[in-house]
């Protein structure tokens, strides 16, 4: 089972992806932040194996989160899910040490693989699968 910690200063956004990662039977989130400074203290507490962190938040955004995690919870490998699809953030986010980077738009195609690959500690660098464009 992989633990994941849901960090986004929507509400609405962190149950959304609570029910959505609800359905798949290897995922299992145990718990959720608000802000950055917030997903450190649970990091530390509840030893997520994957962080899905959005980047701008109230407090502490998630690229400053990020950063910060290896430190303090050195196994956890954060995904950034952000709504900004920019080559700005991913490199401020890939900077920061973060092991994938999702963009909210694509995030039905890539998000689960993405944190399967995070949870995988074999795994060493994120491959994004190819967006499947289902409609005729």
């Amino acid at each position: 089972m992989i633990k994941l910690l849901v960090v986004d200063d929507d509400p609405c956004v962190r149950q959304g992806l609570r029910m959505r990662l609800g359905i798949e039977t290897d995922l299992q989130v145990i718990g959720e932040a608000s802000n950055g400074a917030e997903a450190l203290l649970l990091t530390v507490r509840l030893q997520p194996d994957v962080v899905l962190m959005d980047i701008e938040m109230p407090i502490m955004g998630g690229i400053a989160a990020t950063a910060r995690l290896h430190d303090l919870a050195p196994m956890s490998r954060v995904v950034i899910l952000s709504s900004y699809d920019s080559p700005k953030w991913r490199a401020a986010a890939c900077a920061a040490g973060a092991f994938a980077y999702v963009s909210k738009l694509d995030m039905r195609a890539t998000l689960v693989s993405a944190l399967r690959q995070a949870a995988d500690t074999s795994v060493h660098e994120w491959t994004p699968r190819p967006s499947i464009n289902t409609s005729t």
